[in-house]
């Protein structure tokens, strides 16, 4: 199926992963991160399947940064060359971890912007400017088991978390009755990237269950993210095959759901 996929965050972990399959798969691929993926993946892309590669560096802790660049991008294409566009909020800052009281305003402020204000915003220029399209549209927010959950000292990352998960199944409410859009909250579970790296080296005086994720390390409890990658595409690509259940259907995903 010929698609269009948008990345943000995906210089690393996770997004980079989504990226890698992205480019398998030869979809053409559109990458917002802070940091460019270097000369070496770009000759790789080039030397690849993908019929487009557009790397737009943002920071999503500034909007100024980033507001009006996915839709800028996407009015420089002929959507009507595709099937499928797939939108992937991947991009996530996991600081600040502390106790309340030790909080730092401009942490928070930043978490908010990056984790929840920046994915909305997104969303709403990817809506715009993919009204007309008549092919099949997925938003997939990456979301997390601490939307569910709460977690001590990671109040901020639980709450703009489930702030996100409530942002999409209001999305998910809105486009009911158009059966070609698709809305995910995907939790990929935890994984070995270089958010739980940071994790681990949290004094356990700002984070009481630092332990806990030492423990996942050290007797490998992690999952690498190019599986739990190839586990999401499983599911995308039966769900638009048409081989599934209305009843199947999921807006909230967790990677453990998942074959």
């Amino acid at each position: 199926m010929k698609t269009l996929t948008l990345i943000t965050g995906s210089n690393r972990g996770l997004g980079f992963s989504l990226l890698e399959w992205a480019q398998s798969q030869g979809h053409s691929v559109l990458s917002f991160s802070r940091r460019s993926l270097g000369e070496r993946f770009r000759q790789q892309i080039s030397d690849s399947s993908a019929p487009i590669f557009q790397e737009v560096l943002v920071d999503f802790s500034k909007p100024e940064s980033y507001s009006g660049k996915l839709a800028k991008t996407l009015q420089a294409l002929d959507l009507n060359q595709f099937e499928r566009l797939i939108l992937f909020n991947n991009a996530a800052v996991i600081e600040p971890v502390s106790p309340i009281g030790e909080l730092s305003p401009e942490l928070v402020a930043t978490a908010i912007q990056v984790n929840l204000t920046a994915p909305i915003h997104l969303c709403q220029e990817f809506v715009k400017s993919t009204k007309s399209f008549q092919g099949k549209v997925w938003i997939i927010n990456i979301s997390s088991g601490a939307a569910y959950r709460p977690i001590p000292s990671w109040s901020i990352y639980c709450s703009t978390k489930a702030g996100l998960k409530m942002f999409t199944d209001s999305l998910a409410m809105e486009f009911r009755n158009l059966p070609h859009w698709r809305f995910l909250n995907f939790s990929p579970g935890i994984m070995d990237t270089g958010m739980q790296a940071q994790i681990r080296e949290i004094p356990e005086t700002q984070f009481p269950l630092v332990g806990q994720f030492k423990d996942y390390y050290s007797q490998a409890k992690l999952s690498m993210p190019e599986k739990v990658v190839a586990k999401l595409s499983r599911y995308i690509e039966k769900i638009d095959s048409g081989k599934t259940l209305t009843s199947e259907l999921k807006i909230d995903l967790d990677v453990s759901d998942l074959a």
